[in-house]
């Protein structure tokens, strides 16, 4: 029951919101207009997000791309859950639902234009010998077993 007072409570305060917003700004049909538009985004991005991550699943179930379900159902999940948030009328679930849409590739985004340029890795040096180089050679030494041909007439 402690739920059903919630989902009431949040109705209420959502459509409170609304008209106080319409009232005060004068903006009644904006305030519809803007909410039918999120509505319709808000199909558009599951819609999408559906094709997007059947392609991706696939991609990875015939072994094209590193295998890596969790990650594209959780991504997937974010998606659907935004764009039915968006899809709700109400001014704090579209807000929630653009913060599950925006705010995880604005974090990546940020990070990658934060990180600094690492140079490229040198290879290491190799180690200096005591034992006297053969000159004209290169100086890498492979080891391994010689067979000669058997009819090799030094042997």
């Amino acid at each position: 029951m402690p739920i059903f007072a919630f989902f009431v409570l949040f109705f209420f305060l959502e459509l409170f919101l609304m008209v106080m917003t319409a009232v005060e700004h004068g903006w009644g049909w904006g305030v519809f207009w803007f909410e039918v538009a999120t509505a319709i985004l808000g199909v558009m991005l599951i819609r999408y997000n559906q094709e997007v991550t059947m392609q991706s699943l696939f991609q990875q179930a015939t072994g094209r791309v590193r295998p890596d379900f969790s990650l594209a159902l959780f991504r997937s999940a974010r998606v659907t859950v935004g764009g039915i948030l968006l899809i709700l009328p109400g001014f704090i679930t579209d807000g929630f639902g653009a913060a599950l849409l925006i705010l995880p590739g604005l974090h990546s985004f940020l990070l990658r234009l934060l990180k600094a340029p690492t140079p490229p890795r040198q290879p290491p040096d190799p180690p200096k010998s005591s034992e006297p180089s053969n000159s004209g050679r290169s100086g890498r030494i492979i080891e391994g077993e010689v067979e000669r041909p058997r009819n090799d007439p030094e042997r």
